[in-house]
């Protein structure tokens, strides 16, 4: 049995090889849908974050000026 028979054969590798990378491609399709949504929240959520602490910072300094 020479490799082209073995390929080209019904229960050869070349259906399992289409499905494998179809579902590769659709995978990194989903991974880079969930980027280009997820992005922006999480860097959203940083600049949150950073603002939050500068405004902890500013309060802290603000009372140890009072006293």
């Amino acid at each position: 049995m020479s490799f082209s028979n073995f390929v080209g054969d019904e229960r050869g590798i070349s259906a399992s090889v289409y499905k494998l990378a179809l579902a590769v491609i659709v995978f990194a399709a989903v991974l880079a849908i969930l980027v280009a949504v997820l992005g922006p929240i999480l860097h959203g959520s940083n600049s949150a974050a950073d603002t939050m602490e500068e405004g902890r910072k500013d309060a802290i300094s603000n009372l140890m000026d009072e006293t």
